[in-house]
């Protein structure tokens, strides 16, 4: 495949709108597997995860004598779950779903009951503003409840009209406590219904049933479209009909309701197929990324086509689960062992996709291909500041069970500085593949401490091959490779610096049990270097403070680092440093004990 990358000719801002994740319930925040899953999230480079959209979060708030006039409420367990959201660098999608007090909130079309919301969504607002600040609530989404043209009533009502009652209601409250505050909906997922279609109706011609608002304020418009239904068994995903059906969906509006059709536009359940819970061993294997990926460019090419403000693309896989559950992270571990807090977790593939992604710029550069966006391989490029381009190639067929290559030719040109470095990353069988090194083990359900040590060192985006220092003669490059099927290349060509790493800030630990009776993990994270040159951050730890030794085997670009140490050790010194493309090494961070 012949691939052409103009660095010259650059096509717009590229939007980063695949930064998000979700799960559910809310009640998995107050737990120390999910507390470390978000510290893991919220590493990931340049923000590469932003935002986590969690199912029942309200179910954490409780109505204190709810049968009152102006109820209290208690927001101890909302507090304790949004702050491991946002002490890790994370910001909730704000799903307004959950019943504060058992039975309270039935049925909106009473208009009691949906004046009593908008004042509990108000003091909602206010609540996490005065906590968090308004500039930061601001930067958060609120949305409706969860699809709800399937059910999930958890009191709002079940009917359409209830939902349109319920919505004008948490559009009043949120707007009461602050006008600036965004909300969108409906978050609906059975493509073209009636409910969609009344909905949107109600919005655009009818009138808020507490404040008499006509032309009713939505910020955002909210869908989900899948590649394939729920199912045990591996069925093949439709990728291109993920976008097609949305593309659909936006022709309606854009018909229709044409006052709507410049709203940001988003799916934030946009997953290869249904069912988080279900087993499916792709989800593990780097067939997810290049899936992924795959999605991503095809919303990418298509939605710019037709001029769409596309504002956010979501799979639902922030789960805990094992390796085929929809989830980023593997975690290893009986129920009776979670249940006791004894767990470790895994990065797998999907995760290390989002690391691929954040390296790109937010300059588009023009691509020529021979093949067009249906095709198994293709290509997004960005430039950031003239001093990086960053190139994501991926072969991806939908069909589970395939394999094979594409020898891949890529001409890069018009490249702005004439010295350079490349590095050249890859997700594929052999590459940042962990799964495939438990395998060959022979899948140990609890790997001994010797085993997960060699699973974690594969678990990390991988070089395909040393990092090169190169002349560019005439601004440009040529790369010819072979790309395996499925798998993802990230090439990086960064213009030759004497840049340094600044020193590590805020570098802080946190003890686990981890999976064994005679070891504990502990769990250092720090504020990221942003720098395009990063290679890798330098882990080193000392018993006395004396004498450090690095104990980060592999290179890795996020800023978390988990160890796996004897519990005879009662506390230990540790130290962090970036190291930079160019050979540059930054200071260390201050020393923390633990």
């Amino acid at each position: 495949m012949k691939l052409k990358v103009d660095c010259s000719k650059t096509e717009g801002k590229l939007k980063h709108f695949w930064k998000s994740t979700g799960f559910t319930p809310a009640e998995l925040l107050l737990q120390p597997d999910m507390e470390q899953t978000l510290s893991f999230y919220g590493s990931v480079f340049n923000n590469g995860i932003k935002y986590v959209r969690i199912h029942y979060l309200l179910k954490l708030v409780t109505a204190l004598e709810p049968a009152a006039k102006n109820p209290e409420y208690d927001w101890t367990a909302l507090d304790k779950g949004l702050d491991v959201i946002i002490n890790n660098n994370l910001k909730p999608f704000f799903e307004l779903m959950g019943n504060p007090a058992p039975d309270f909130f039935t049925d909106f079309t009473d208009e009691q009951q949906s004046r009593a919301w908008k004042n509990f969504i108000k003091e909602l607002a206010l609540h996490c503003i005065e906590r968090y600040g308004r500039e930061e609530v601001r930067s958060w989404y609120f949305e409706t409840t969860n699809e709800p043209d399937v059910g999930w009533d958890w009191g709002w009502g079940g009917t359409v009209e209830s939902f349109c009652n319920y919505y004008d209601a948490c559009s009043a409250g949120l707007k009461e406590a602050d006008s600036e505050l965004i909300f969108g909906g409906p978050g609906t997922c059975q493509s073209m219904t009636p409910f969609l279609k009344r909905f949107l109706q109600h919005i655009d011609q009818g009138k808020n049933h507490l404040t008499g608002e006509q032309e009713i304020r939505i910020d955002f418009i909210s869908i989900h479209e899948k590649g394939v239904k729920a199912h045990k068994e591996d069925l093949n995903p439709d990728s291109m009909g993920i976008t097609e059906r949305e593309i659909g969906i936006w022709q309606y509006i854009k018909d229709k309701h044409p006052r709507l059709q410049n709203k940001p536009f988003m799916n934030n359940e946009c997953d290869p197929q249904v069912g988080w819970g279900d087993i499916h061993t792709w989800r593990a294997k780097p067939y997810y990324p290049a899936a992924a990926v795959k999605i991503i460019n095809q919303h990418l090419v298509k939605f710019d086509q037709l001029l769409v403000e596309y504002d956010l693309l979501s799979n639902d896989n922030g789960f805990m689960g094992t390796w085929g559950n929809r989830t980023l992270l593997s975690r290893i571990g009986s129920k009776e062992d979670i249940e006791q807090g004894k767990f470790s977790l895994i990065k797998m593939p999907i995760l290390n996709m989002m690391t691929m992604l954040s390296q790109l710029g937010d300059s588009k550069c023009k691509i020529y291909s021979e093949d067009d966006i249906s095709s198994e391989a293709g290509v997004i490029a960005a430039a950031q500041n003239e001093e990086v381009i960053s190139i994501v190639i991926y072969n991806s067929r939908d069909k589970i069970m395939s394999s094979g290559s594409e020898n891949m030719d890529l001409t890069v040109e018009n490249i702005p500085f004439s010295e350079g470095i490349v590095s050249h990353y890859r997700i594929d069988e052999t590459h940042g593949n962990p799964f495939s090194v438990w395998e060959k083990m022979g899948a140990p359900d609890i790997p001994d401490p010797e085993q997960l040590k060699k699973i974690r060192n594969n678990q990390e985006l991988t070089l395909l091959e040393d990092i090169k220092n190169i002349r560019i003669s005439n601004h440009r490059l040529n790369f010819e490779f072979e790309l395996p099927l499925p798998g993802v290349s990230l090439i990086k060509i960064n213009k030759k610096s004497d840049k340094k790493p600044e020193k590590i800030k805020d570098l802080t630990a946190r003890k686990y049990r981890g999976l064994y009776e005679d070891q504990q993990e502990v769990l250092l994270t720090w504020e990221e270097v942003k720098s395009p040159e990063l290679q890798t951050y330098e882990v080193f730890c000392s018993d006395k403070g004396n004498n450090y030794k690095k104990i980060n085997q592999t290179n890795f670009l996020d800023s978390c680092f988990i160890q796996l140490r004897n519990k005879k050790t009662e506390e230990a010194f540790y130290k962090v440093r970036a190291c930079f493309n160019n050979g540059h090494k930054g200071e260390f961070s201050e020393t923390v004990k633990i």
